[in-house]
C-alpha cells in the first residue's frame, strides 16, 4: 500500500537509457498503474501532463528531453527529486542531497529544496553533513552518533555566511621549505560527483601533520588519491621530487609513502609476526632502519603478541600491529587514516604515545582524524578540510587555541 514517503538518494538512481520526462512519466504511472506500468507502452496524456508539471516545480522543463546518462552531476540529483515528486509523496526524504557538488551548486540545490519546501507543502527529512545548509532550511535537527541522539532542537546557526568556507588569505604557514610530500590543486571526484576542489598540503621531514575535518568533508577521499586508489581528475602529488598522480599504488608505495587505511586491514589467519615479516624491505634509499628488533623495541604490546594470529586481537592491538607493519617497509613518510576509530581511550592513549614517540625519531606522518583532541594533541602542524578544500591551515598549538575556526569548521 502507498504510504506517501518518497525517497532521493545520496546517489541518484536513474533510467540511463531513458530521456528527463521519461524518467518522471514512468513514476507517475508507476504511482497511478503500479510498478507493472513500466511494460505498458506510452503514457497516457495525463502522465505526461503531470511529469511536464513536476519538472517545472523542480526546474527541469529545459532539459525534459535530455538523456538521463548525459546529465550534470547536479541536475542528476534534480532528477532523482523529481522522480520522487512525482508520487505525489506526503513526506519526502533526501539522503545527502548536496554531496559531490560545487559551492555554487550546492547552493542553487539548496535554493531549490528551500522554494520546493515552501511551495509544495511537504514535510522534508534530509541527512547532510553540511552544517552551513543544515542552519538553512531546517527547522529541527537531530545529531546522531553511533546510532544515537546527541542533541534534538531549532538549529543555531553558526557564524558564517553560505560559501564563507572557502580558502582565505588568513590561512599562513611558518614551515620550512622542501616538504617530502607536496599536494597541488588535487581535484578528484567519484564518476560525476566531485569531492575534492583544489586541496594544497605540504609534509615535511619529521612533520606529523594533521587534516581535520568534519566527517565527509573528504578527509579519506583525499588519502585515496594521494595512493592512488582514487585518480585524481587533476593536480600533482609530488613525492621527494617527482609527481606520482595517477600512478599505480605500488608505484606510489615503492617510492616511500605507506599507508595505513581505516578499517584496520590485517592478514587474518597469519600470526602478528608473520604480518610483520610480509611487509618488511628496504626503504627508496636502501634504508633498512626498522626490523622485527625495532618494532618490538617501540611497540612493547605487539612483542608480547607475536606469536598470536593477528584475527584474535582486539581492534586497539590490530590498529598497532597495521602502523608497525607500515614501519616494516622503511618508508619515507606514512599515511595514518582514522587511527583512533572505534578504540578504547587507553588504547587512542597508547597510539597517540607511539606517534609522539616517532615524531621523537622524525619519522614523517600525515594523519587524518575525527577526534580534534587527539589530533592536534600530537601533531605538529594541521590543515582543515572543509566540503573538499583546505580552509585553514596552522600550527598545531595554535590550531587548539582558534576557538572561533574550530566552533567554524570542526565542532557540530
Amino acid at each position: 500500500m502507498w504510504s506517501g514517503v518518497a525517497r532521493a538518494f545520496q546517489v541518484a538512481s536513474l533510467f540511463p537509457s531513458f530521456t528527463v520526462r521519461q524518467s518522471v512519466e514512468a513514476a507517475v504511472m508507476s504511482k497511478r498503474r503500479g510498478f507493472g506500468s513500466l511494460r505498458v507502452g506510452f503514457p497516457a496524456p495525463a502522465d505526461a501532463a503531470k511529469a511536464d508539471a513536476v519538472l517545472a516545480l523542480i526546474g527541469l522543463r529545459a532539459v525534459a528531453d535530455t538523456s538521463s546518462a548525459t546529465l550534470s552531476h547536479g541536475d542528476r540529483k534534480l532528477l532523482d527529486v523529481a522522480i520522487a515528486m512525482a508520487l505525489d509523496p506526503k513526506v519526502l526524504l533526501l539522503d545527502e542531497p548536496t554531496a559531490g557538488m560545487g559551492p555554487e551548486e550546492r547552493w542553487e540545490m539548496v535554493d531549490r529544496i528551500h522554494a520546493l519546501w515552501k511551495t509544495s507543502g511537504l514535510t522534508l527529512v534530509f541527512i547532510e553533513h553540511d552544517t552551513d545548509i543544515v542552519f538553512k532550511i531546517s527547522r529541527t535537527v537531530r545529531v546522531l552518533s553511533y546510532g544515537a541522539v546527541l542533541a534534538e532542537g531549532p538549529p543555531t546557526p553558526s557564524a558564517t555566511t553560505p560559501g564563507s568556507s572557502r580558502p582565505t588569505s588568513a590561512m599562513r604557514s611558518t614551515m620550512p621549505d622542501d616538504p617530502i610530500l607536496s599536494i597541488r590543486n588535487l581535484h578528484v571526484s567519484y564518476g560525476t560527483s566531485r569531492v575534492l576542489f583544489g586541496v594544497d598540503l605540504d609534509v615535511r621531514q619529521g612533520e606529523v601533520v594533521a587534516l581535520l575535518g568534519r566527517n565527509g568533508a573528504g578527509r579519506s577521499t583525499t588519502f585515496k588519491s594521494i595512493m592512488g586508489l582514487a585518480p585524481p581528475t587533476s593536480g600533482t602529488v609530488v613525492m621527494n621530487g617527482k609527481d606520482f598522480a595517477g600512478r599505480p599504488t605500488h608505484e606510489i608505495a615503492q617510492a616511500g609513502l605507506a599507508y595505513v587505511p581505516a578499517g584496520r586491514q590485517v592478514f587474518p589467519f597469519q600470526t602478528v609476526e608473520d604480518n610483520l615479516i610480509i611487509a618488511q624491505k628496504k626503504g627508496p634509499t636502501g634504508r633498512s632502519d626498522w626490523d622485527l628488533k625495532a618494532i618490538y623495541d617501540a611497540f612493547p604490546i605487539v612483542a608480547k603478541l607475536q606469536d598470536r594470529p593477528a584475527q584474535l586481537l582486539s581492534g586497539g592491538e590490530q590498529q598497532l600491529l597495521t602502523i608497525a607493519r607500515a614501519l616494516m617497509g622503511n618508508p619515507d613518510a606514512i599515511l595514518l587514516d582514522e587511527p583512533s576509530e572505534g578504540l578504547a581511550p587507553i588504547i587512542v592513549q597508547e597510539i597517540g604515545r607511539l606517534i609522539r614517540r616517532l615524531k621523537e625519531l622524525s619519522i614523517t606522518i600525515l594523519l587524518a582524524e575525527q577526534n580534534m583532541h587527539f589530533c592536534l594533541s600530537v601533531a605538529t602542524s594541521g590543515y582543515i578540510l572543509n566540503k573538499g578544500e583546505i580552509v585553514h591551515r596552522d600550527e598545531a598549538d595554535r590550531i587548539r587555541n582558534e576557538r572561533d575556526i574550530i566552533n567554524e569548521y570542526l565542532s557540530v
